[in-house]
């Protein structure tokens, strides 16, 4: 009885810890492991930042006609007309991805979100205590004690780390996504009591994209959900998301992606548990 007492307590443990990474905004710890020939690996777009963390060999991340090298990299925004960073996974690749709200990734970073872009930088010049990181959970030999391990001990450091403000182009990207792109920009501007033009220099300014673009990442990741959930057809998450048919959502994937959704699909396979191969 004692012994089971203590799993539950244990479990509770557990729960409250990932709940209180999720309100200080940590919100995705997923630790993977590829084995096999190397195959490249194309990040989503997404309205957050990102801490990828590799525990086998450096790994290069490619955006556009940058490249960089490192053992944890810091993975920031999407900039217009360049299609999302890739990620040459090696035959024997051991990797942690954190997911971070915009808010959490400025105040774990020091700097603010527009200095990183999707080709993101490596986290060594920025986290001076990331290399210990990388070494303490390259020791441990189970996903789930990696993604415990990363998530406790970001949760420590935010929880020391000066606050970052709640700018409003943190907000705006926050409304943004949760209602996946669904605001127009006026309705977005009125909602922050700002005009058009001072919502479109604030983001600007501070994240390095306008209420535009911010919203087609937020519509295609709801797309990408949608498709996630079940939808049976490529055309029924077109309509779901909100574009005007299926060419259209493939228009955005070669955009945003650098592919087509079919091909991003046979690329995922392994990682896509659950999806469904959809018709068109």
């Amino acid at each position: 009885m004692r012994s089971a007492h203590r799993g539950w307590a244990w479990h509770n443990v557990e729960v409250d810890t990932e709940r209180a990474a999720i309100r200080l905004g940590i919100q995705t710890v997923k630790s993977s492991e590829h084995a096999g020939e190397p195959r490249i690996h194309r990040a989503l777009p997404s309205l957050r930042g990102r801490l990828v963390i590799n525990l086998d060999e450096p790994v290069a991340v490619t955006y556009g006609d940058q490249t960089i090298t490192g053992q944890a990299v810091l993975v920031g925004l999407m900039r217009p007309g360049v299609a999302g960073p890739t990620m040459t996974l090696q035959p024997v690749q051991r990797t942690i991805y954190v997911e971070l709200s915009a808010a959490a990734f400025q105040q774990l970073a020091g700097a603010p979100l527009k200095e990183f872009d999707a080709g993101g930088v490596d986290a060594a010049s920025a986290l001076r205590w990331i290399t210990s990181l990388v070494a303490e959970t390259a020791e441990q030999t189970t996903h789930w004690g990696r993604e415990e391990l990363v998530r406790n001990r970001l949760l420590h450091r935010l929880t020391r780390a000066p606050q970052a403000d709640r700018s409003d182009s943190l907000i705006a990207l926050e409304l943004l996504r949760q209602c996946d792109g669904g605001l127009s920009t006026p309705e977005l501007a009125r909602r922050l009591h700002l005009s058009e033009r001072q919502l479109r220099h604030v983001m600007a300014r501070d994240i390095g994209v306008g209420p535009k673009f911010a919203a087609r990442i937020a519509r295609f990741s709801g797309a990408l959900r949608s498709a996630a959930a079940g939808a049976p057809t490529w055309s029924a998450v077109a309509a779901s998301a909100g574009f005007y048919d299926q060419s259209h959502l493939v228009e955005q994937f070669q955009a945003l992606m650098g592919t087509t959704p079919t091909q991003w699909l046979l690329e995922e396979r392994r990682n896509l548990q659950g999806w469904r191969h959809l018709a068109g």
